[in-house]
């Protein structure tokens, strides 16, 4: 009598079934060794340390307190004011030289214009070149601005906040100047 007789099933193809086990097995080792591999070495791998001290924590811990007052804060306002006063806070906290910048501004393409309050943090390089993070700390007038821009505003500190304590810690500045420039 025939094997494939009465519609029965051919065996299994015992070469795929090797290969699969095989790789299957393969894969469960190449995790395992990887999971076993030693932490990076934050003594002597500085993009590990960096990492390292990233804080989500320390983000909302700071995005709370710029706007503790939950309102919106317009150009021009005393709340708006009040923010600026809590970023500058903010920025020396990082160590950097901080400076502000007043200036008449208009919109492209609008006619609105408006007397802006500039918020601009320093961490100085070696040549004359520079790398400019930004954000803006103004919100609309119907939102307290977490989203546009608080929270760009805040990832712009931490990340300041990171490679001033990096290059405080080498002690070595950076090839280029970082610039933080928050806007009105």
């Amino acid at each position: 009598m025939d094997r494939f007789e009465n519609n029965a099933s051919p065996p299994p193809n015992r070469y795929v079934l090797i290969v699969a086990i095989s790789a299957a097995s393969l894969l469960f080792l190449a995790t395992a060794w990887r999971a076993s591999a030693p932490p990076p070495n934050l003594d002597t791998d500085p993009a590990a340390t960096a990492v390292a001290r990233i804080s989500a924590k320390k983000a909302q811990d700071t995005l709370s307190y710029l706007l503790k007052d939950q309102v919106p804060h317009t150009m021009g306002t005393e709340a708006n004011r009040r923010v600026k006063e809590r970023v500058i806070e903010k920025l020396r906290e990082t160590g950097v030289a901080v400076e502000e910048q007043h200036a008449l501004a208009c919109a492209q393409n609008s006619p609105h214009c408006g007397f802006v309050e500039n918020v601009i943090g320093t961490l100085p390089g070696t040549t004359d070149q520079s790398i400019v993070l930004m954000a803006h700390y103004d919100s609309t007038t119907n939102s307290p601005g977490a989203g546009d821009d608080g929270s760009g505003v805040v990832a712009v500190i931490e990340t300041l906040r990171i490679l001033a304590a990096e290059a405080e810690q080498q002690g070595k500045r950076y090839r280029n100047t970082i610039q933080a420039v928050i806007t009105d």
